[in-house]
């Protein structure tokens, strides 16, 4: 009987998300539902923190290079330089994928940014993957993107 009411405790604790949720300041969040959509925006970056208990596959329809991993609990940050892009999210368990709704997955925001002087169309559309959030701002600045401030009151 303890082991069965145990298995009932750890079911109810696999269907809820793995990470605290938090948006770093003057990152606007971003709702998301069945599929993340971004539309092209000028000199932002887009943050996205994984919520899963599970590694999450991002996949892209349009563009397979755009496909990517993000683990549990980290962060990632892409650029969307170009265009409407549309991505579905896969939850990755051993033995088992499934599609799920991004939003219950992850937390994205936007955030105004910088690029590097470098010419960034020739950089990978993933600028950072897999980081915790600390090592993540301490890349961003490292290779030079410059955060703004976000104009928004309810920071």
């Amino acid at each position: 009987m303890q082991h069965f009411i145990l298995f009932l405790c750890l079911m109810g604790l696999e269907a809820q998300s793995f990470a605290k949720e938090f948006l770093p300041k003057g990152c606007q969040a971003m709702p998301i539902e069945e599929r993340i959509v971004l539309q092209k925006q000028k000199n932002h970056l887009v943050m996205m923190h994984s919520l899963s208990r599970y590694e999450i596959w991002l996949a892209n329809r349009e563009q397979n290079r755009l496909t990517a991993s993000v683990v549990p609990g980290m962060w990632s940050v892409f650029y969307a330089p170009q265009g409407m892009s549309q991505w579905q999210c896969i939850q990755s368990e051993p033995g088992h994928e499934q599609k799920v709704a991004c939003g219950q997955v992850l937390a994205l925001c936007d955030r105004p940014a910088k690029p590097p002087k470098k010419d960034f169309s020739k950089l990978n559309f993933w600028v950072a993957n897999n980081l915790s959030y600390s090592e993540l701002d301490a890349y961003l600045q490292r290779v030079g993107w410059r955060m703004q401030m976000s104009k928004s009151k309810a920071e």
